[in-house]
C-alpha cells in the first residue's frame, strides 16, 4: 500500500516570559511554515486519490505495482492513472490480468473539468461499444460513472498478441498492417453506423459534436477553413511570409486551381452526403494505426480499436464515415497496400448494398479531407523538424495521395452519366 506523503508540522518552541513589571513581553511567536506538501491543495488531493483508489483495489482484490503506482500519481501533468494489475475474480481460480484506468486529480479547474469529461465519454462510449454494436473493443468489465458512488474508474480485459503483432507504437509498426486489417478495419467504421434505438441521452450528452460530420455545411466550412490554413510551407516552398495551404497544394500536386477543384469535388457529392442525413451515427474521433491492437485471431481477436477519447455522433452516416475513414487512411501513410486495400473494402462494403456511390464518396471525401488536413500540419512544422528525411518521407507520401480524390469520384460522375 501507498504511504502517506503528508508530512507532520513541527510544534512551536515555547518562548521565555518576562517578569512582571519589566519591558511589554514578546509579541507571539508566528506559527512555523507548513511544508510544502501540506500547503499544496493539488497534492493533498492526489495523496486522498491515492489512498481512495488503494481502499478500491482492495475491495476488488486488484494487485499493482506499487512504484508504478507512486511514480503515475507523482506525474502532475499525467490526466489518468493508467495500469495494468492482477485481479482476483474467481476463488480458486488464478489472478486474471486487467487494465484498470481512473482520472487523476489535475491542478487546474477547467483541466479538470475536461479530464472528467472525457473520462465519462470513454466509459460510457466503450460500454456501448461493447454491449450494443460488433465494433472490436475490449471487454470492459466494470466501471463506475457516477463520483457519488467514489472513485470513477473503469476495469478492461487484456490481451495477448499470440502471434499477432500487438500495439502498432512505432511508425515502422503501420507496415504490419494488412489487407485482412483494412477489411475489418472497414467493417469496423460500419459498424459505428445506425443506433437509432440504442443510443441513450446519458451518452448522446458527452460525445463530441465537431461540425465536420454534423452535415453539409458544417463540412464544407471544415475542408475550406483547411485549405485556407496558413502555412510557412516546408522545404522548398518554405517562406517567413505565411500563404494559405492550398497554394502550397497546388504546387505540389500539380492541381491547378487546386482550391477551386476541391470545393467542387465537395459540391459535386452534396447529394450523396445530403442523401444521408438521417439516423444516428458514431464516430471513433480518433482512429489510427496507434490506437489498434493487432491479435492472431485465437488469443486475441485479429483487430481491437483503442481509446474512446474524442467519440463523436452525427446525423450524417456518410460524414461520420469520412471522418474515421480518412483519419485511419491519412495515418497509414507508410503503408500504401493497406490504404488501397482499406479503399477498396469501404467501396465494397456499400457496392454490396447497391450502394457503390456512398462507398466511393466516402473514400474521395475522406481522402481529400484527411490528407489535405495532415499536410497542413507537415507545412507548418518548424525548419528543423519538416526537414528531417521522416518527416520528408511522410510529408510527400501523404500529399502525393490527395489526387486520388477525384479519381475515385470521377466513377461516380461516369456511372451516373451511364444510368441517367
Amino acid at each position: 500500500m501507498p504511504e502517506t506523503l503528508a508530512q507532520v508540522a513541527p510544534q512551536p518552541t515555547a518562548e521565555s516570559q518576562e517578569k512582571i513589571g519589566s519591558s511589554p513581553p514578546p509579541a507571539a511567536p508566528k506559527p512555523p511554515e507548513k511544508s510544502k506538501e501540506e500547503k499544496d491543495p493539488f497534492k493533498s488531493e492526489r495523496e486522498e486519490f491515492a489512498d481512495k483508489i488503494t481502499k478500491l483495489f482492495g475491495e476488488k482484490k486488484f494487485y499493482v505495482d506499487q512504484d508504478e503506482f507512486r511514480t503515475q500519481l507523482a506525474d502532475e501533468k499525467r490526466r489518468y492513472l493508467a495500469i495494468v494489475g492482477k485481479r482476483i475474480e474467481e476463488p480458486g481460480q488464478l489472478p486474471a490480468e486487467r487494465f484498470f484506468k481512473a482520472p487523476l486529480p489535475q491542478r487546474d479547474l477547467a483541466r479538470q473539468e475536461k479530464v472528467d469529461l472525457s473520462f465519462r465519454r470513454q466509459a460510457l462510449a466503450h460500454a456501448f461499444l461493447d454491449t450494443f454494436t460488433d465494433f472490436p473493443v475490449s471487454a470492459l468489465i466494470e466501471f463506475n460513472n457516477n463520483p457519488d458512488s467514489g472513485p470513477t474508474y473503469a476495469i478492461m480485459a487484456t490481451y495477448e498478441a499470440g502471434a499477432g503483432v500487438g500495439f502498432l507504437k512505432d511508425p515502422e509498426d503501420i507496415k504490419k498492417l494488412g489487407e485482412k486489417h483494412a477489411q475489418l478495419a472497414a467493417g469496423s467504421i460500419r459498424e459505428l453506423s445506425h443506433h437509432e434505438k440504442e443510443v441513450k441521452p446519458d451518452l448522446a450528452e458527452v460525445l463530441e459534436k465537431r461540425n465536420a460530420y454534423q452535415d453539409y455545411a458544417g463540412f464544407l466550412r471544415s475542408v475550406t477553413d483547411i485549405l485556407d490554413k496558413p502555412v510557412n510551407g516546408a522545404g522548398e516552398f518554405y517562406s517567413e511570409d505565411q500563404q494559405p495551404l492550398h497554394e502550397i497544394l497546388e504546387r505540389r500536386t500539380g492541381i491547378p486551381g487546386f482550391r477551386e477543384k476541391a470545393l467542387q469535388l465537395v459540391q459535386q457529392l452534396q447529394p450523396v452526403i445530403e442523401g444521408a442525413q438521417q439516423g444516428i451515427h458514431l464516430v471513433h474521433g480518433d482512429l489510427a494505426p496507434n490506437n489498434l491492437f493487432l491479435g492472431d485471431g485465437t488469443k486475441s481477436p485479429e483487430l481491437m480499436a483503442l481509446d474512446f477519447e474524442y467519440m463523436g455522433i452525427s446525423e450524417n452516416e456518410v460524414l461520420a464515415a469520412v471522418y474515421d475513414f480518412g483519419n485511419l487512411r491519412a495515418r497509414a501513410w507508410n503503408n500504401e497496400a493497406f490504404r488501397t486495400a482499406l479503399d477498396r473494402g469501404m467501396i465494397d462494403s456499400y457496392k454490396n448494398e447497391g450502394r457503390e456511390e456512398v462507398g466511393r464518396a466516402i473514400v474521395a471525401l475522406g481522402i481529400l479531407r484527411s490528407h489535405a488536413g495532415l499536410a497542413g500540419f507537415f507545412e507548418n512544422y518548424p525548419v528543423e523538424k519538416s526537414s528531417q528525411p521522416d518527416q520528408t518521407e511522410r510529408r510527400e507520401a501523404t500529399e502525393k495521395d490527395i489526387e486520388q480524390a477525384w479519381e475515385i469520384a470521377r466513377e461516380i460522375k461516369m456511372r451516373q452519366g451511364m444510368t441517367g
